[in-house]
């Protein structure tokens, strides 16, 4: 699940700036995934560098290779 909620809250960053208190999730969901025993330290911390390469690629190709999105485009 950490994974998942790095994509929506990396995502939400990327279009929005104010939406930067939603990377807080995964920052507590990647440690609780250890503790509770649903894997280990590898796995959530690849997985978190997975999806955010894979959301971070995915709004530059939206956004034609900018880092911010225009005003007005599809993607805000």
């Amino acid at each position: 699940m950490s994974a998942l909620d790095t994509a929506m809250g990396l995502y939400l960053t990327l279009v929005e700036r104010r939406f930067w208190p939603t990377l807080a999730v995964p920052v507590v969901m990647v440690p609780n995934r250890v503790y509770l025993g649903a894997h280990d330290w590898a796995q959530s911390v690849v997985a978190v560098l997975v999806v955010a390469a894979v959301v971070v690629g995915v709004f530059r190709y939206q956004t034609g290779g900018e880092s911010r999105a225009e005003p007005g485009s599809a993607v805000s």
